[in-house]
């Protein structure tokens, strides 16, 4: 099996020009493409004011938006999977629906776009990527409104609104950073968030050598949500039993892995092996920040694959499906690094990887993928910026 790796001027010119044909008339369109932005390390600590290290990839989402004559607006979604149009009227089972309806209702309320229109979204991002895939579409499509619509708004007030869509819909898994990312100066390589005040930087490193795969076993999570927000509430009950032997402590935030380590005993297994997680996570943000400045990728790969250990460890977000493609990835040369997708509804893991290696290991893991589950992989590549 090659790598699937879409020609996105291709992609989104026969998408986008099929639209037009359909759809505009006499009106000249209004069009606008954003890359997309990964959360490599910090998942999960967001809810606990972390730190989030994020990777801008060369796959992207455009939008298109064109007067209508009717009173009514026509939204059409496409991915490179699927195409729907998304109905006002009914509540659908698909979350980019229901995400892009919240964000277009807040945007008229503020009147930053009119209320009738026709719009489409085109992305080269897959639903197996979770987060960033909503991100992407809505962060792209908030900006072609506000050009099409004339808006202006602070890039504050640009990651609020599209935060509370977010939150309205998914809840406490929103995640702030995928927004931050996007008000980074001129995007570089990875962009580190603290969201102790919504800080960001704009790391850079040469990854001319290396590519980005998305390994999805096409496998649904059933509950993600619910299961997301289990570890949520057990990390909250971390901070209040621990605020108990440290004044100060207003989250997991506030809490080192020594102190932790200290406190062993002092809070239910179960809960300390989740903020053992967050701590741990946020620590290693810090110290993949410092391999980024000195160039060390594969030091940095090596952190990703411990995070990859201690989410499935302490965390227990785990899949036979997740484990069986990471274990594997890793003892392949050419891969940098390999972790499992956090809140994605796809059962799916990222890789690092050599882009000389690129096929072979593509090739090998689909093999042994088949082999023992009897089903085939999708694996799609990218480029790190």
């Amino acid at each position: 099996m090659k790598v699937e790796n879409i020609d996105i001027t291709e992609f989104q010119k026969s998408k986008l020009q099929d639209f037009k044909d359909r759809f505009i008339e006499e009106t000249i369109p209004v069009q606008y493409s954003m890359p997309a932005a990964f959360v490599l390390l910090g998942d999960h600590t967001h809810y606990n004011e972390g730190l989030i290290l994020s990777a801008f990839l060369d796959r992207e989402t455009t939008v298109i938006f064109a007067e209508n004559n009717t009173d009514s607006t026509k939204m059409v979604f496409q991915d490179p999977d699927t195409e729907l149009e998304v109905d006002f009227e009914i509540t659908s089972e698909r979350i980019i629906s229901e995400l892009l309806k919240s964000l277009h209702a807040k945007l008229v309320r503020m009147r930053l776009l009119k209320s009738s229109y026709k719009c489409c979204i085109s992305t080269t991002l897959t639903l197996s990527m979770g987060l960033s895939y909503y991100s992407s579409i809505l962060q792209t499509f908030i900006e072609g409104a506000l050009k099409f619509g004339n808006g202006s708004i602070s890039p504050v007030q640009k990651v609020e609104i599209l935060y509370e869509a977010v939150y309205s819909v998914i809840g406490k898994i929103a995640n702030k950073a995928y927004f931050l990312n996007y008000i980074a100066e001129a995007p570089k390589s990875f962009v580190k968030t603290d969201l102790r005040g919504d800080k960001i930087e704009s790391l850079s490193a040469d990854l001319s050598k290396y590519s980005f795969l998305i390994i999805s076993s096409q496998n649904i999570i059933h509950n993600i949500k619910d299961t997301c927000n289990q570890r949520i509430d057990e990390c909250e009950v971390g901070v209040k039993g621990l605020k108990l032997y440290k004044w100060g402590i207003k989250s997991l935030r506030d809490i080192e892995s020594t102190f932790l380590t200290r406190h062993l005993n002092m809070i239910p297994r179960r809960v300390y092996n989740r903020v053992f997680y967050n701590v741990t996570e946020r620590e290693r943000v810090e110290m993949a920040s410092k391999y980024i400045y000195s160039n060390e990728i594969e030091e940095l790969g090596k952190l990703i694959n411990e995070s990859h250990n201690v989410l499935e460890d302490k965390y227990e977000l785990n899949y036979p499906e997740t484990t069986f493609l990471q274990k594997a990835a890793v003892k392949l040369k050419g891969v940098i690094a390999a972790k499992f997708i956090s809140c994605s509804p796809v059962k799916s893991i990222y890789a690092i990887v050599e882009t000389e290696s690129l096929d072979h290991v593509t090739e090998t893991l689909s093999k042994k993928y088949t082999e023992k589950y009897n089903k085939t992989l999708s694996v799609i590549a990218s480029g790190l910026l």
